[in-house]
């Protein structure tokens, strides 16, 4: 956090292996921070962790939401290969895109391809909805 003064302060530790990050901060509400994580991550001890794509798109991900009344929150267990996520403005929603499994493997661009978007409430055990059914070319 960037203070007037020109300090800064630790907000929150991020989660290891982070696939895909995105923040929201309403005018009258506090920051919220949703990540896409592989499953079997642990909190780093380090103050600004790496943000890169997970080694393994096999991996098992989760969704994890920081605000600071709660802090770190798990969300709800998301497909491999999830990633490119974007939280709503009033950060009550996130969404995230899966690309195919063609996709996967004969990607033509970086970031567009066949697959699916998905949509959930940032709450605990949150249950993941399809808004899309065989959208086709899209971007993430």
């Amino acid at each position: 956090l960037l203070h007037a003064s020109g300090n800064t302060s630790l907000v929150a530790r991020l989660p290891s292996r982070v696939v895909s990050i995105d923040a929201s901060w309403p005018a009258d509400a506090a920051l919220s921070v949703a990540v896409i994580v592989e499953s079997d991550s642990q909190l780093t001890n380090s103050p600004i962790p790496s943000i890169r794509h997970a080694e393994d798109p096999f991996a098992p991900r989760e969704i994890r939401r920081f605000c600071s009344m709660y802090g770190w929150q798990t969300i709800c267990g998301v497909p491999p290969g999830s990633t490119g996520i974007s939280i709503a403005a009033d950060a009550d929603k996130c969404g995230w895109f899966l690309p195919s499994a063609s996709a996967n493997i004969h990607a033509r661009m970086p970031g567009i391809g066949d697959g699916e978007f998905y949509v959930c409430d940032l709450i605990s055990r949150a249950e993941p909805r399809a808004i899309t059914q065989g959208a086709g070319s899209c971007g993430n």
